[in-house]
Formats: structure tokens, C-alpha cells, sequence
């Protein structure tokens, strides 16, 4: 009997060291744990941030774009009217050579009695 209350005497006084041995080693395994957590958090952080960042600069690059294709339109629509122009001119000088008109070199204008009379010199 003896035997048995120092083994229950030892095992009471190994108790609490093992419950603290216990305590130490949970404590450090939650704390490794929770720097893992705590690592992985941030980079998903960083990586949101990034990802917003970087379209936040698309968006920017969206609109410069979208205003260069503003300018490129009207330019576009300048050059088809200057090109509608020239071509309405070429067909007029082309109309004139057919029907065997004469260019002028100065206009020399005649009162009339209903109105303005051009004379070639």
C-alpha cells in the first residue's frame, strides 16, 4: 500500500508540471498556428490590394483609350468630309472639260435689271 500512495503521491506531483508541459506546448503550437493564419491574412491582403490597384490603372488606361478614339473618330469624320469636298471638285472640274467649258481668268461684273451679270474679259 505504501507503493501504491507513492506512486499516487509522484503521479500527483507530475501532474501539474505535465498540465503545464501540456499547456506550454499547446500554447505554442496555437501560436504557430496563428502566425500561419495571421501570414496568410496578409498576403491575401497584399493580393487585394494589388488586384485593385491594377484595376484601378486599367480603368485609368480605359479612359485615356476611350478618349483617343473620340479624336480618332472626328478626325476621321474631318478627313471623310475633306475627301467628299475634294472629290465633288475633281467631279465639277471633270463636268466642265466635258462639256467643252472655258476657264475665265477675271470676272468682270454687269449691272442688270434683275440682277448681277458676270462677263468674261
Amino acid at each position: 500500500m505504501t507503493g501504491s500512495l507513492i506512486n499516487h503521491h509522484a503521479r500527483a506531483k507530475s501532474s501539474p508540471l505535465k498540465k503545464i508541459h501540456h499547456a506550454i506546448h499547446w500554447f505554442v503550437e496555437c501560436q504557430w498556428k496563428g502566425w500561419v493564419v495571421g501570414a496568410v491574412a496578409v498576403l491575401m491582403l497584399f493580393g487585394y490590394l494589388f488586384e485593385v490597384n491594377a484595376l484601378a490603372i486599367k480603368g485609368f488606361e480605359i479612359q485615356e483609350v476611350e478618349k483617343q478614339i473620340v479624336a480618332l473618330e472626328k478626325e476621321h469624320n474631318d478627313l471623310k468630309v475633306t475627301v467628299a469636298q475634294m472629290q465633288s471638285l475633281n467631279d465639277l472640274e471633270g463636268i466642265s472639260r466635258n462639256l467643252n467649258l472655258v476657264k475665265i481668268n477675271q470676272a468682270e461684273y454687269l449691272p442688270s435689271m434683275q440682277g448681277v451679270v458676270a462677263w468674261n474679259k
